[in-house]
């Protein structure tokens, strides 16, 4: 039975098996990276080939036509082949003659196209390593393990930075609590006179503190910078 068609259009109708065409098929696929570093963005482009190969084989005395039903893959262009071509709304037909008592091979190959781009400075340190484990030309991987080292090197500055901004933070409430024990017991008291000193000491703490965190930060621009 057959749905309801169209004028002119086609359909193909199975309706038995023939037992002397034998037709096997494996899958093959290939996939070949270039990439490039522009302007601290890298570039991926990644062309994947997709090899399907029919074992035909005709057991009988007779020639045969074969049609080869092969899916239509949305993310795929078709290379070859690029004669006697069908196209349905899901397959490709290839249309194949078999001589009589013959085997034949017929190939079907694809290919996929994918560009990627990654800024260097904002990927994940994880993602970086996969790239430099991964299938890059040795060059490329150089470059980005100097990007990984660069990139340690700056977090492990930007961590020190944040300890002595939090040290910062500890010794400036010390001080607006000393602060309000002066209040309470005045300056001039043995007490507060005491109070005084630790007020001054904690000074200089912050001082050194300030001081410190300037030169990580010219520091870490400087490292920035040169990445």
């Amino acid at each position: 039975r057959l749905t309801n068609m169209a004028a002119d259009e086609k359909a193909l109708l199975s309706y038995a098996v023939d037992l002397k065409v034998q037709v096997t098929s494996k899958h093959k696929k290939q996939s070949h990276l270039t990439a490039k570093i522009v302007g601290g963005i890298l570039e991926e482009h990644r062309k994947t080939t997709f090899i399907q190969t029919y074992q035909l084989d005709n057991h009988d005395n007779v020639s045969k036509r074969l049609i080869i039903e092969h899916p239509i893959s949305p993310v795929r262009n078709l290379v070859k082949p690029t004669d006697d071509i069908e196209k349905t709304t899901t397959h490709y037909r290839f249309t194949v003659e078999l001589p009589p008592g013959k085997e034949h091979t017929y190939t079907v190959t694809e290919e996929r196209v994918d560009f990627n781009k990654m800024a260097l400075l904002d990927t994940s340190m994880a993602r970086l390593r996969i790239w430099v484990e991964g299938d890059l030309p040795s060059e490329l991987k150089t470059a980005l393990g100097k990007v990984i080292k660069q990139r340690q090197e700056i977090a492990s500055l930007d961590r020190k930075k944040s300890r002595l901004g939090k040290e910062r933070h500890s010794i400036m409430e010390d001080q607006a609590r000393i602060r309000e024990n002066i209040d309470t017991t005045g300056s001039s008291s043995s007490l507060g006179k005491r109070y005084l000193e630790k007020l001054g000491e904690l000074e200089t703490q912050l001082e050194k503190i300030d001081a410190h965190q300037k030169s990580l930060a010219e520091e870490i621009a400087q490292k920035r910078g040169r990445l």
